[in-house]
């Protein structure tokens, strides 16, 4: 697994990269690059996977320079499981 794209934006780049194995948490991880060449994943925007232990597909969202997510939303129901 190791699927990555970028979309072009007016200050830079959306990094786009596949995470996890199809057991464990599988997703992507959207991230904000400056140059499009890195993809550093303490720019995190996003991450959006299938939680393997609740059975749940959620999205959490980042605050910028921050590690911990400020929202996690199912996606069955649209709680904040914050």
């Amino acid at each position: 697994m190791n699927g990555k794209f970028k979309v072009k934006i007016p200050n830079g780049y959306l990094m786009v990269e596949e995470k996890g194995t199809e057991s464990e948490y599988p997703g992507v991880i959207i991230s904000f690059s400056e140059d499009g060449k890195s993809f550093d994943v303490s720019n995190m925007i996003a991450c959006v996977e299938y939680d393997s232990c609740t059975k749940e597909i959620k999205t959490e969202t980042y605050q910028e320079r921050y590690e911990e997510p400020n929202n996690i939303i199912c996606y069955a129901d649209g709680r904040n499981m914050m």
